[in-house]
């Protein structure tokens, strides 16, 4: 679906777009890049696919496998402001950093292998530097193009299901809470 804005919390749909074709299987991730392309985490089916905005397929990136190039579930995608794209590669515990002609160019396994990045949210900053936060020991995590990768450490004790960077040097997490019912009263 692609909202249009409206109301305070609230939109129209404004169009949506046919994935079927695409012949993704469980899409969990999801982004845009600064030329509007849509990027999508086809976690079933081990691959990202780029989009124009109407949901053409411009190109993959990735195949189904474990090897170098290859993803096993991949959950997010961000673009850095390089056009470079960054996948969280879950099945393979490892954070992947693609050119946009789909060459890879770093790799970065996490020691705790897929347990590191179950639940990981990746998002881009206003200055194009893409951040990941969550997975089993909740890290922050830093992508620089020119200074690689940063690992800040754990970041909350809760699992992390949302992330946004848009302003440069905030990071804004939102954590899964259990609460019991009533605890918020009438709210």
């Amino acid at each position: 679906f692609v909202f249009a804005p409206g109301p305070p919390f609230g939109g129209v749909v404004e169009r949506t777009i046919d994935l079927r074709p695409l012949a993704v299987y469980n899409p969990r991730g999801l982004a845009l890049t600064s030329e509007g392309e849509l990027l999508i985490a086809d976690t079933g089916g081990g691959r990202v696919l780029v989009c124009d905005a109407a949901g053409r397929l411009l190109r993959t990136v990735g195949t189904l496998g474990t090897g170098r190039g290859e993803l096993l579930d991949p959950m997010d995608v961000a673009p850095e402001a390089t056009g470079n794209l960054v996948v969280a590669d879950v099945g393979n515990g490892r954070l992947v950093r693609f050119a946009p002609d789909g060459r890879v160019l770093d790799l970065w396994p996490r020691d705790d292998g897929r347990a590191a990045l179950e639940q990981v949210r990746l998002d881009r900053d206003s200055l194009g530097v893409v951040w990941t936060a969550g997975g089993a020991r909740g890290e922050l995590l830093r992508f620089d193009p020119a200074a690689g990768l940063t690992v800040f450490g754990a970041a909350i004790e809760r699992p992390i299901v949302g992330l946004s960077a848009r302003a440069a040097g905030r990071i804004h997490l939102v954590a899964h809470l259990a609460l019991a019912p009533g605890e918020l009263g009438d709210r």
